[in-house]
């Protein structure tokens, strides 16, 4: 199941969205898509395979936008690892 947060913090959109990469590979997702510019991260969790079939069920998706005095992440990704994924962001 998908969940989706959205979490403002302090830095600017750059350093963010460098925060966010870092925590999509130290989490061991593979990357489809990265914009630093456009502010966007695609990436995917879990591989697995049935048969002669291989399947990718877990995206993440990463957005950051800024706002006044801060920038907004807006994460969607599986319930069980999106603490781990803003814990290595916060980190």
């Amino acid at each position: 199941m998908q969940v989706t947060r959205v979490q403002p913090y302090p830095v600017p959109s750059t350093v963010l969205m460098r925060c966010v990469l870092f925590a999509l590979s130290r989490a061991g997702a593979r990357l489809h898509q990265y914009s630093e510019q456009d502010g966007v991260a695609i990436a995917s969790l879990g591989r697995f395979r049935v048969g002669q079939r291989e399947y990718v069920r877990r995206e993440i998706k990463a957005t950051v936008q800024e706002v006044e005095y801060a920038t907004q992440l807006r994460l969607t990704a599986p319930a069980d690892r999106i603490d781990e994924i803003l814990g290595l962001v916060s980190m």
